[in-house]
C-alpha cells in the first residue's frame, strides 16, 4: 500500500482514487504509525482523530467578522431586475404668494425611476465518499459547505466595499464605487498619507446631514489598521483620563475610542479585517504554497484566471491633475518607483509581473504612465490591478489602481491621487429606515446549498447567493482615503 501512495492516481478496476482518498483510508483501518509528518496533514486528512483530544483550532474568517455584511438591510427581490423610485424632491417652492382669488402655479414633485440587476455568487463544496466514511474530529461534509458559505460570505462582504461591475461586469458595485459616483467630490476627503482629525469627521457628518441623512449611530468603517490610527489620535500625555483609575486605587493603562462626537450625531466605529485585504494590505496575487498552506507565495488564483502581462513604465513630465510634489512627507516626487501589474477577470487574478520602473524620477507635477500589455494566452482580462512601492527601492508593492482592459493595450498614469499602502474608511448612514433609507440588499432568496447530480465519487453542490444591492441615497455615504495607518494588519488567514 506504501507503494500506491506515492502514486498520482491508483486505478483499482473500479474506479479512481486520488492519493489523499487512499491515505485517508489508510489512517481509518491502520494504527498511522508510519505517519510522521502529523501536523502538516492537509485537507480531509487534517480532520482525522490522531488522539482523544479531539479538537479543531478554527483560524479562518468567521460570521463575527463580516461586520458590513451584518450591518447592511436586506430585503426579498421579486425579480433579477430590480426597479424603484426615488422622490428627489418636493418641486420647487419659489412662488406660493398669490393674489386673493389666484390659482398658483404648478409645482410637481421630482421622481428618478432606478433599477438594479440581481448578481449571482456560487461557491462549490465538495467531499469524497471515503471522507465520509472516515470518523473524523468534524463531520467532512459540514465543513465543506459551511466553507463554501464562508467563502461566498466574505466575498460579498468585500465586494460591498470594493466591487466595480465596469471591471467585472458579474460582480456588485460596492460603496467607494457609489460614492465616486454619486456626483460629489466633497464624499471623498483626500488625507494624503495623513491621518484624521475631528474636523475630517465633522465635515464628513455635515456631508451626510445636508444631504437628508442620519449620523447618529452612523458607522465609520475601518481595518484593524485603522482603528488603531483612530486610537492614537487620543494622547493622553500625563493626566489620567475618567475611569482609569478603579476602585482599588490602581490604575489601567491604555485607552481605545468607541465613539466620535460631532455637532450633527455621534459616529460609531466599526473594525472590519476585510478592509485591510481590500486596501493597505492588498499586494500581489499569492495562493497557498502546495507545500505548506500557512506559507503563501506569489501564483495565479484561478486556473481560469488570464496569464500573466507585460508592462513597460516612463515618466511624463506635466500631467493635469498631478498630485506628484517634491515636499510631500509620503510618497513624494522626485524619486524613482517601480510598479507591478496582475491581469484579473471574473475567476481570478494572474501572478504579477516582474518589476519595472521608468528610469528616472518622476518630475514634480508630471507623472508615471504604466503601459500593459496583454499576455496574448489563457482567458482574457477584463481589468488589471496595479502596484507600486510607497518608498522608492523598499521593494513592498501595494495596490495603487483597479483600472479596466482595454485593446490592444492599456494605459495607465499614476498622478499620485492612491497612495499605496494606505487604507479607506467609509461612514455609512444604514441607520434610516422606511421611505427615508438610504440602502438595502436586495435577496431573490436566502443563501441555500444545492446538491449536484453524482458524477465521481464525491458528494458536491453549490452554495448560491443571489443579490443586488440598491443606493437608494449615495450622498449619504462618505470616504476618507490616503489614511496612514496604524500598522499592516492583513492577515493571511483571512485569504485560505
Amino acid at each position: 500500500m506504501s507503494d500506491l501512495i506515492n502514486q498520482n492516481e491508483i486505478f483499482e478496476g473500479v474506479g479512481i482514487a486520488t492519493e489523499e482518498d487512499v491515505r485517508s483510508l489508510l489512517k481509518a483501518l491502520e494504527a498511522n504509525e508510519g505517519v510522521t509528518d502529523i501536523a502538516n496533514l492537509t485537507g480531509g486528512a487534517a480532520l482525522q482523530p490522531q488522539s482523544l483530544e479531539g479538537t479543531l483550532a478554527l483560524l479562518t474568517a468567521q460570521e463575527k467578522h463580516l461586520t458590513l455584511w451584518k450591518n447592511v438591510p436586506k430585503d426579498s427581490a421579486v425579480s433579477t431586475i430590480e426597479e424603484y423610485s426615488m422622490q428627489l424632491g418636493y418641486g420647487m417652492d419659489d412662488s406660493g404668494w398669490v393674489q386673493q382669488m389666484e390659482t398658483p402655479d404648478e409645482a410637481d414633485p421630482y421622481i428618478k425611476r432606478g433599477y438594479s440587476t440581481i448578481k449571482f455568487m456560487r461557491q462549490i463544496w465538495k467531499v469524497s465518499d471515503v471522507a465520509s466514511m472516515v470518523t473524523g474530529i468534524m463531520d467532512a461534509e459540514v465543513v465543506a459547505k459551511q466553507s463554501a458559505v464562508m467563502r461566498v460570505l466574505r466575498r460579498v462582504n468585500r465586494t460591498l466595499y470594493s466591487g466595480d461591475s465596469n471591471l467585472v461586469p458579474e460582480s456588485i458595485d460596492g460603496f467607494e464605487t457609489a460614492i465616486k459616483n454619486n456626483g460629489s467630490k466633497d464624499h471623498v476627503r483626500d488625507l494624503r498619507g495623513g491621518v484624521p482629525t475631528s474636523d475630517d469627521f465633522r465635515f464628513l457628518a455635515e456631508l451626510i446631514t445636508a444631504n437628508l441623512g442620519n449620523v447618529e449611530g452612523a458607522g465609520l468603517y475601518v481595518s484593524p489598521g485603522g482603528m488603531t490610527t483612530i486610537d492614537s489620535l487620543l494622547v493622553p500625555g500625563q493626566r489620567f483620563l475618567q475611569n482609569q483609575l478603579g476602585a482599588d486605587g490602581k490604575i489601567a493603562y491604555g485607552w481605545g475610542v468607541d465613539r466620535i462626537h460631532t455637532s450633527f450625531g455621534t459616529i460609531i466605529p466599526k473594525v472590519d479585517i476585510f478592509l485591510a485585504s481590500e486596501y493597505e494590505g492588498k499586494t500581489v496575487p499569492k495562493i497557498p504554497d502546495p507545500a505548506n498552506p500557512m506559507n503563501l507565495i506569489e501564483g495565479k488564483t484561478s486556473a481560469k484566471a488570464p496569464d500573466t502581462p507585460s508592462i513597460a513604465v516612463a515618466n511624463v513630465a506635466s500631467v493635469s491633475g498631478s498630485l506628484w510634489r517634491d515636499t510631500a512627507s509620503v510618497r513624494p516626487s522626485n524619486r524613482t518607483y517601480r510598479f507591478r501589474v496582475a491581469a484579473g477577470n471574473r475567476f481570478g487574478l494572474s501572478k504579477a509581473c516582474a518589476a519595472a520602473d521608468a528610469g528616472a524620477a518622476v518630475p514634480e507635477g508630471g507623472g508615471i504612465e504604466i503601459t500593459i500589455t496583454p499576455a496574448g494566452t489563457g482567458n482574457p482580462a477584463t481589468y488589471y490591478e496595479i502596484y507600486s512601492e510607497q518608498v522608492e527601492g523598499s521593494g513592498d508593492y501595494r495596490l495603487v489602481a483597479k483600472v479596466k482592459a482595454t485593446a490592444p493595450t492599456t494605459v495607465y498614469i499614476d498622478k499620485n491621487e492612491d497612495i499605496p499602502g494606505t487604507t479607506k474608511m467609509f461612514l455609512l448612514d444604514l441607520t434610516s429606515v422606511g421611505d427615508m433609507r438610504s440602502f438595502t440588499v436586495k435577496r431573490l432568496a436566502p443563501i441555500f446549498s444545492q446538491e449536484l447530480a453524482k458524477i465521481g465519487a464525491y458528494r458536491w453542490g453549490m452554495v448560491n447567493m443571489f443579490l443586488t444591492p440598491v443606493y437608494y441615497a449615495p450622498l449619504r455615504f462618505a470616504m476618507l482615503k490616503n489614511v496612514a495607518i496604524g500598522g499592516q494588519s492583513k492577515s493571511k488567514f483571512i485569504e485560505i
